[in-house]
């Protein structure tokens, strides 16, 4: 997983227009590829340097960019966000089927201009990771999602960005050829059993750790 955490922060560090697309986590469901972006990457990153955000669900592009906004009011404290803070916590927590509705209307109170202006400058030098690709409504087409990110970020912005997805459950029969587009390279996700069990040990504060790793 060290490796992989290295050829992340390179593609972040990589200047270069050579690598104006997006990178890609492809790992089956509940083999931990969240779990190692939260524990493992981020904090070798730098919580500062990253905005997680989840599609699961997402209906539309306007409501990608309102949970984009929302993750970035909620990953920083400064004076320029605290009156977020407070609002974010609840809408991370809300059930964005009933509670959620509120978090939506909230966030759909910023102009189009204004959303884009704030994202737009709290994620330069930020790597925008962007999990459950492929549990979008059925209301969206992959093709879509990835052309949204290609356009409205990377393109416009050289926004870095990173996806986690199970690409054997993404069903939209374009999604090879825009992927060949947008996404330059795609990391599978299959760690080996000692690296699983070191990062667990490592995340684990349990009182008698010692006896617990014998």
């Amino acid at each position: 997983m060290q490796k992989t955490i290295k050829i992340i922060r390179d593609y972040v560090e990589d200047t270069s227009s050579s690598l104006d697309t997006a990178i890609m986590l492809n790992g089956s469901w509940g083999s931990g590829k969240t779990y190692f972006v939260k524990k493992e990457l981020i904090p070798a990153l730098g919580e500062e340097k990253c905005v997680y955000v989840s599609l699961n669900g997402v209906k539309s592009a306007d409501e990608i960019t309102d949970r984009i906004l929302l993750s970035i009011m909620g990953s920083d404290a400064g004076s320029e966000k605290k009156l977020w803070t407070s609002f974010y916590k609840f809408a991370k927590k809300a059930d964005w089927g009933t509670k959620g509705n509120i978090a939506r209307d909230f966030a759909f109170a910023f102009s189009g201009y204004l959303k884009d202006i704030t994202i737009n400058r709290n994620l330069k030098g930020c790597l925008l990771i962007v999990d459950d690709l492929e549990r979008v409504s059925d209301d969206l087409l992959i093709k879509d999602v990835l052309g949204f990110f290609c356009t409205h970020f990377i393109e416009k912005q050289k926004q870095k960005i990173f996806f986690i997805c199970n690409e054997s459950e993404i069903k939209d029969p374009e999604y090879d050829s825009i992927k060949e587009k947008s996404i330059s390279w795609t990391i599978e996700y299959a760690p080996k059993l000692e690296e699983c069990f070191d990062s667990i040990v490592r995340n684990t504060s349990l009182v008698f750790h010692n006896k617990f790793l014998n």
